[in-house]
Protein backbone atom coordinates (compact mmCIF):
# COMPACT_ATOMS: atom_id res chain seq x y z
CA UNK A 1 0.00 0.00 0.00
CA UNK A 2 1.63 3.51 -0.97
CA UNK A 3 0.82 6.67 0.71
CA UNK A 4 1.69 10.09 -0.88
CA UNK A 5 2.63 12.95 0.67
CA UNK A 6 -0.73 14.37 0.86
CA UNK A 7 -1.89 11.24 2.75
CA UNK A 8 1.03 11.05 5.02
CA UNK A 9 0.35 15.09 5.52
CA UNK A 10 -2.98 14.54 6.34
CA UNK A 11 -2.49 11.80 9.31
CA UNK A 12 0.21 13.76 10.68
CA UNK A 13 -1.91 16.72 10.92
CA UNK A 14 -4.87 14.90 12.41
CA UNK A 15 -2.42 12.96 15.12
CA UNK A 16 -0.74 17.07 15.41
CA UNK A 17 -4.93 18.13 16.23
CA UNK A 18 -5.31 15.43 18.57
CA UNK A 19 -6.17 16.59 22.56
CA UNK A 20 -3.98 16.03 25.75
CA UNK A 21 -0.83 14.90 23.50
CA UNK A 22 0.89 16.73 25.92
CA UNK A 23 0.56 17.27 29.62
CA UNK A 24 -1.65 20.13 30.97
CA UNK A 25 0.05 23.62 31.65
CA UNK A 26 1.42 23.05 35.54
CA UNK A 27 1.51 19.23 35.76
CA UNK A 28 4.55 19.21 36.68
CA UNK A 29 3.83 21.36 39.55
CA UNK A 30 1.06 19.75 40.65
CA UNK A 31 3.06 15.95 40.83
CA UNK A 32 5.98 17.78 42.62
CA UNK A 33 3.33 19.30 45.15
CA UNK A 34 1.18 15.85 45.59
CA UNK A 35 4.96 14.35 46.48
CA UNK A 36 5.60 17.12 48.69
CA UNK A 37 2.44 16.89 50.16
CA UNK A 38 3.13 12.72 50.77
CA UNK A 39 6.58 13.31 52.34
CA UNK A 40 4.93 15.87 54.64
CA UNK A 41 2.17 13.39 55.44
CA UNK A 42 4.86 10.69 56.33
CA UNK A 43 7.06 13.10 58.68
CA UNK A 44 3.36 14.44 60.64
CA UNK A 45 3.25 10.39 60.62
CA UNK A 46 6.72 9.80 62.32
CA UNK A 47 5.90 12.35 64.57
CA UNK A 48 2.89 10.65 66.15
CA UNK A 49 3.97 7.47 66.49
CA UNK A 50 7.36 8.89 68.38
CA UNK A 51 4.72 10.59 70.70
CA UNK A 52 3.15 7.35 71.06
CA UNK A 53 6.07 5.68 71.27
CA UNK A 54 7.34 8.26 74.24
CA UNK A 55 3.83 8.28 75.92
CA UNK A 56 3.77 4.13 76.35
CA UNK A 57 7.24 4.09 77.42
CA UNK A 58 6.37 6.61 80.14
CA UNK A 59 3.03 4.53 80.94
CA UNK A 60 5.22 1.39 81.31
CA UNK A 61 7.39 3.09 83.65
CA UNK A 62 4.82 4.68 85.91
CA UNK A 63 3.11 0.94 85.85
CA UNK A 64 6.79 -0.46 86.66
CA UNK A 65 6.98 2.10 88.87
CA UNK A 66 3.33 1.56 91.03
CA UNK A 67 3.95 -2.31 90.67
CA UNK A 68 7.29 -1.91 92.01
CA UNK A 69 5.90 -2.53 95.70
CA UNK A 70 3.35 -4.75 95.44
CA UNK A 71 6.27 -6.71 94.18
CA UNK A 72 8.61 -5.99 96.72
CA UNK A 73 6.09 -7.22 99.12
CA UNK A 74 5.62 -10.29 97.90
CA UNK A 75 8.90 -10.97 97.47
CA UNK A 76 9.38 -9.97 101.54
CA UNK A 77 6.22 -12.24 102.40
CA UNK A 78 7.98 -15.40 100.27
CA UNK A 79 11.45 -15.52 100.24
CA UNK A 80 11.63 -16.25 103.96
CA UNK A 81 9.65 -19.28 103.25
CA UNK A 82 11.93 -20.10 100.54
CA UNK A 83 14.84 -20.15 102.12
CA UNK A 84 13.40 -22.44 105.34
CA UNK A 85 14.63 -26.68 104.88
CA UNK A 86 11.91 -28.01 102.84
CA UNK A 87 10.19 -24.45 102.19
CA UNK A 88 10.48 -24.49 98.40
CA UNK A 89 7.79 -27.37 98.13
CA UNK A 90 6.04 -25.49 100.72
CA UNK A 91 6.21 -22.09 98.67
CA UNK A 92 5.75 -24.15 95.40
CA UNK A 93 1.71 -25.86 97.23
CA UNK A 94 1.57 -21.62 98.27
CA UNK A 95 1.79 -20.09 95.13
CA UNK A 96 -0.39 -22.74 93.48
CA UNK A 97 -3.50 -22.51 95.80
CA UNK A 98 -3.15 -18.69 95.31
CA UNK A 99 -2.88 -19.35 91.42
CA UNK A 100 -6.15 -21.14 91.99
CA UNK A 101 -7.74 -18.74 94.07
CA UNK A 102 -6.74 -16.09 91.53
CA UNK A 103 -8.21 -18.33 88.72
CA UNK A 104 -11.53 -18.62 90.82
CA UNK A 105 -11.62 -14.99 91.25
CA UNK A 106 -11.34 -14.21 87.31
CA UNK A 107 -13.62 -16.88 86.57
CA UNK A 108 -16.09 -15.21 88.70
CA UNK A 109 -15.52 -11.54 87.19
CA UNK A 110 -15.93 -12.67 84.03
CA UNK A 111 -19.16 -14.73 84.98
CA UNK A 112 -20.47 -11.03 85.97
CA UNK A 113 -18.61 -9.35 83.05
CA UNK A 114 -21.10 -11.72 80.67
CA UNK A 115 -24.00 -11.30 83.08
CA UNK A 116 -23.57 -7.33 82.79
CA UNK A 117 -23.10 -7.58 78.77
CA UNK A 118 -26.06 -9.79 78.34
CA UNK A 119 -28.29 -7.17 80.63
CA UNK A 120 -27.22 -4.76 78.72
CA UNK A 121 -27.62 -6.29 75.04
CA UNK A 122 -30.91 -7.50 76.09
CA UNK A 123 -33.08 -4.55 74.23
CA UNK A 124 -30.70 -4.79 71.33
CA UNK A 125 -32.47 -6.46 67.83
CA UNK A 126 -30.67 -10.01 67.36
CA UNK A 127 -28.73 -8.63 64.55
CA UNK A 128 -26.71 -6.32 66.41
CA UNK A 129 -26.12 -8.80 69.71
CA UNK A 130 -24.22 -10.93 66.40
CA UNK A 131 -22.58 -8.45 64.93
CA UNK A 132 -20.94 -6.92 68.34
CA UNK A 133 -20.55 -11.01 69.19
CA UNK A 134 -18.33 -11.07 65.46
CA UNK A 135 -17.18 -8.17 66.59
CA UNK A 136 -15.52 -9.70 70.33
CA UNK A 137 -14.38 -12.61 68.87
CA UNK A 138 -12.61 -11.37 65.74
CA UNK A 139 -10.70 -8.76 68.16
CA UNK A 140 -9.85 -11.63 70.55
CA UNK A 141 -8.43 -14.42 67.88
CA UNK A 142 -6.47 -11.33 66.17
CA UNK A 143 -4.95 -10.57 70.16
CA UNK A 144 -4.61 -14.62 70.75
CA UNK A 145 -2.61 -14.83 66.57
CA UNK A 146 -1.00 -12.34 65.75
CA UNK A 147 2.88 -12.64 65.83
CA UNK A 148 4.61 -8.91 66.19
CA UNK A 149 8.53 -8.59 66.39
CA UNK A 150 9.84 -5.87 68.50
CA UNK A 151 10.03 -3.51 66.17
CA UNK A 152 6.49 -3.51 65.51
CA UNK A 153 5.43 -3.31 69.07
CA UNK A 154 7.58 -0.26 69.32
Amino acid sequence: MDMGTGQTDRIAAAIAALPYRAPSAGFKGRVLAAIAAQAAARERLGWALKGLAALTVSWAGLLGLAAAGPLYRFAADYAPLALEPGGVPQLMKLLGARAALLAVKLSAAVSLARELGAAALASLPPAHEIVIAALISAAVIRMATVRRTAAQRI
